[in-house]
């Protein structure tokens, strides 16, 4: 597995790229994981359950741009005096930034490649001045799709696109909770409760739904005394300060935890009665599928959510909360007040979301759809 990030704690476990290397070993395939040591604060070597990990060391940042083509370059390079170093049989590729390395290892090697795509449209956060360069980026990766030998997705949008380009085989392998991380009941609920906290589990950074979120809680606690905000997650370096600014006047009735391992990720849900994803439907978001949507499922909480990635046609699905527009605070805020003022079909959302993580939204039903296209095209059987 080829994966351009240093495969850290909360890129690791209950991770996709985790959860999948997981399924593969517990069904007998050898797994590498050859990642990218960006911070320069990893271990070279290591196994991660069962994973054996290597690293390669060039401090950069996490965002990406065309300056980093150089540094991106030298990480391809590494890879190939690594895969010289041993057969492979199954070159497994995360993300379309080492798709032209891993379309020359099929030419020359003749492995079995697939391309896993997580994001489904790259690089549309660059600057308007590069959209010309984007558009050539979008241009390779509809091209060497086709040459890898299948393609793996994360959401309904993908499927919808790589269809649209012609792909011999597509599956869609979701980025779910395993069956270990789901709850074995639903939360108590019905009743009236005293403090209601809304929350919201992951990364903050500009338009990631943080500045909605907060603006229309503070809307909401302008009515009721008794609710509280928990914001979990790492905050990126360039966004704290005017993170910290917008919490300053909530005073403490929001917690910020910062990062924390994503072991973590039950018990932070268990403190949330509600969860509030209201990203902006921009350019970047509007095809994304956030996980957390998922996490909320398995910890059976309802949520708040705007319709990006499909979220309001999963919602009316599975009945687990509300769809809002995201630009109109006093909208969210409503929402909110909503999911306060009844209590049972709070509860009721929240026991149908857990229904759907266990019978549909979990990894070990995307597991199967994994190892499905990895025997066909490695011809090993079910019973090997």
């Amino acid at each position: 597995m080829l994966f351009s990030n240093s495969f850290e704690p909360f890129q690791g476990r209950y991770h996709r790229v985790y959860n999948e290397a997981r399924v593969l070993i517990t069904h007998g395939f050898h797994v590498t994981l050859l990642a990218w040591d960006r911070g320069l604060h990893c271990k070279p070597i290591e196994t991660v359950d069962g994973i054996e990990v290597r690293r390669f060391r060039l401090k950069a940042g996490e965002k990406t741009g065309p300056r980093l083509l150089p540094k991106l370059l030298l990480y391809w390079l590494w890879i190939l005096r690594d895969l010289g170093r041993e057969p492979c049989e199954v070159l497994h590729l995360h993300n379309i930034d080492v798709l032209p390395l891993g379309v020359f290892v099929k030419w020359t090697r003749k492995a079995v490649v697939l391309l896993d795509v997580c994001e489904p449209d790259y690089y549309t956060l660059w600057d308007d001045r590069l959209t010309p360069l984007v558009r050539m980026i979008a241009a390779m990766e509809r091209g060497l799709s086709r040459r890898v030998d299948a393609v793996l997705v994360h959401n309904r949008y993908q499927v919808r696109k790589y269809n649209a380009w012609g792909i011999g085989t597509l599956e869609q392998v979701g980025s779910y909770p395993t069956s270990s991380m789901i709850q074995a009941k639903p939360r108590p609920g019905g009743e009236e409760v005293r403090t209601i906290t809304f929350g919201t589990v992951g990364t903050f950074f500009h338009n990631s739904g943080g500045e909605e979120t907060i603006a229309a809680f503070g809307e909401l606690a302008s009515r009721h005394d008794q609710v509280r905000l928990l914001l979990a997650g790492r905050v990126m370096e360039y966004y704290r300060e005017h993170f910290e600014d917008l919490l300053r006047p909530l005073g403490d009735r929001v917690e910020a935890t910062g990062a924390f391992d994503s072991a973590r990720i039950p018990e932070m849900y268990q403190r949330i009665d509600v969860s509030v994803m209201v990203c902006r439907r921009d350019r970047w978001y509007r095809n994304i599928t956030p996980t957390k949507f998922f996490d909320s499922l398995a910890n059976g909480v309802p949520v708040i959510a705007s319709d990006i990635g499909g979220l309001g046609e999963l919602i009316s699905e599975i009945g687990c909360g509300i769809v809002v527009d995201e630009t109109r605070t006093s909208q969210i805020a409503g929402a909110m007040e909503y999911m306060i003022e009844h209590p049972i079909e709070r509860a009721a959302m929240g026991e149908r979301a857990l229904a759907a993580a266990r019978t549909q939204y979990n990894f070990e039903k995307s597991g199967q759809r994994l190892l499905k296209v990895y025997r066909s095209l490695t011809g090993v059987s079910s019973s090997s």
